[in-house]
């Protein structure tokens, strides 16, 4: 899959823009949820469907963790590289172009693997998920899904999204409600990875598991 099929010019401006601007103060507050609930502050993190790298970047600045923010897109990646620069993270947070379905890693090389708003796009979420499992160190971690922090940044976020997107609330309800819960508790029952959860709030929708 190219750029091109993934998304036009405009699309990518305008999400790169959400993401910098409208999501900005979400990935601090999930960075730090996240290596709290892991108790993983060190070794390497991989972001998945990075985009821009909001995330991954929070969790660097947040923690001893080596990242590489992985997707499919160039031109996401370039938008991450970018703020990887203005950061200053240059020597802790690389770039990898790659499918979530096939990542190019080696086999028990990561300590903990995050991803948020990425999950919902991938074609086949029990192959992706055993590429995770796959690369994982024992003890590792892995936190995927999507969220907004908490109900006070949602709210705000909210606010501002109406305005751009008509159609953002409805999708948003649609990827955190109960069906891709279901999803996400089936096919985790099925591949059974370690301990694992799926968390559903008025924020967000999350799995984890453990290896």
């Amino acid at each position: 899959m190219t750029d091109t099929q993934i998304m036009n010019k405009q699309d990518y401006e305008g999400f790169v823009d959400i993401s910098r601007n409208v999501f900005a103060p979400v990935y601090p507050v999930i960075a730090e949820m996240v290596l709290k609930e892991s108790g993983i502050s060190e070794g390497t993190c991989l972001d998945l469907g990075s985009g821009p790298g909001g995330l991954g970047i929070s969790v660097a600045k947040a923690s001893a963790l080596d990242v590489i923010l992985l997707d499919i897109s160039m031109k996401m990646l370039s938008a991450a590289n970018d703020d990887i620069i203005r950061e200053k993270l240059s020597d802790r947070v690389k770039i990898m172009h790659c499918d979530v379905h096939s990542i190019a890693l080696p086999d028990d090389s990561v300590d903990l693997v995050v991803s948020r708003g990425s999950v919902f796009f991938w074609e086949d979420l029990p192959r992706a998920l055993n590429e995770v499992w796959r690369v994982l160190r024992p003890g590792g971690v892995a936190w995927i899904g999507g969220g907004f922090g908490n109900p006070e940044i949602l709210k705000t976020i909210e606010s501002s999204m109406k305005a751009r997107d008509k159609d953002w609330q409805p999708m948003r309800r649609r990827f955190t409600g109960d069906d891709m819960e279901s999803r996400f508790n089936d096919t985790l029952r099925e591949l059974n990875p370690g301990p694992w959860k799926v968390n559903r709030n008025e924020s967000g929708l999350w799995m984890n598991f453990k290896k």
